[in-house]
């Protein structure tokens, strides 16, 4: 009877354990998700046009349930302080780390599409054009960005919560990085099991870019001790290529809001492509994922003097007690 209750409960620091409060994050937040979706929409659905009440409801909403939803799972259940979780939005420091995640999403995506350009393989066709009839393009934009910040913001919240909770039950058995390493594993998987459904529309190379990206982003957070770099960066790649520059070959990619058009426009390179997408695709995001690795290093180093997974991040910060290791 004893092994079968610690088996869920930590009766030392009288909480339930790891698995379970993320287990019980995500039930909470799918719940209020429900929640305030149906209240948001009985509201503004009659003001709203159909074909875009979806875009402009759904993140915002997802956004509001996830922040209430690590809130009442990080005071309630892990009885830790919400700034625990990276979100200190009010220092300095965490705005250094969100302009850093900003240029180190948009720095190689315009390398690439200005390299592609220059080898003649693509086109860049200026569409500017919004689902949005009737308004500026300019008001469809301000919520387009609004938009993306919220999916950032609302993945990389649930990604630290699992990852802090994850790291700090793990620390005394695997060390510093091996428990980053099973830490981050097991919420990017999480996260590729949320991207499933995006199959219908996306190959399935793609969930090997979300687990890939999804350690890196957590690692993001590991080594700052805040979710701000991995917020920008996730938010402006989404808004780069979701909106800025939209492939035009996917209606996956058939945007709110569309300012740049990319039209491949060499046969032999195109059909290569085709040919070899996996290929060409995987060795593309390693190449993408170590540069971002490498700049990671060399800002974490200037800012930091060191590289390494934040010890404080091992430390139990009961809301009720002196800080503790956790076995």
């Amino acid at each position: 009877m004893n092994n079968t209750r610690t088996l869920f409960w930590d009766t030392r620091y009288k909480r339930l354990r790891a698995g379970w409060r993320i287990l019980l994050q995500f039930a909470l937040n799918i719940g209020l998700i429900l929640l305030l979706g149906t209240v948001v929409s009985t509201i503004l659905d009659p003001v709203i046009p159909s074909n875009v009440r979806g875009y402009l409801l759904a993140y915002p909403v997802m956004f509001v349930a996830t922040l209430i939803a690590v809130w009442l799972a990080g005071h309630f259940l892990d009885r830790r302080r919400f700034s625990d979780f990276g979100l200190s939005i009010l220092k300095p420091a965490w705005w250094a780390d969100f302009i850093f995640g900003v240029v180190l999403a948009l720095v190689p995506v315009l390398i690439v599409l200005l390299t592609l350009q220059g080898l003649g393989w693509i086109a860049l066709e200026s569409v500017f054009r919004s689902k949005l009839a009737g308004g500026p393009i300019v008001l469809a934009l301000i919520s387009v960005i609004m938009t993306h910040l919220c999916v950032g913001a609302f993945e990389e919240m649930a990604r630290v919560y699992q990852v802090r909770n994850l790291l700090e039950s793990v620390w005394v058995h695997f060390g510093r990085w091996g428990a980053a390493f099973v830490a981050l594993g097991v919420a990017a998987l999480i996260s590729v099991c949320m991207h499933l459904s995006e199959l219908e529309l996306l190959p399935p190379i793609f969930l090997v870019y979300v687990l890939l990206d999804g350690v890196f982003l957590g690692l993001c957070y590991l080594v700052t001790g805040r979710a701000a770099i991995a917020i920008a960066a996730h938010s402006t790649v989404d808004l780069l290529l979701l909106t800025v520059f939209v492939l035009g070959t996917s209606a996956f990619f058939d945007g709110f809001v569309t300012l740049f058009r990319v039209r491949f426009t060499d046969p032999a390179s195109t059909a290569f492509i085709a040919t070899h997408l996996d290929a060409v695709v995987l060795i593309g995001l390693l190449i993408y994922e170590m540069v971002n690795l490498l700049a990671l290093y060399v800002w974490v180093k200037m800012r930091y003097g060191k590289f390494s997974i934040a010890d404080n991040l091992a430390l139990l910060t009961l809301l009720s007690e002196s800080n503790k290791g956790e076995s």
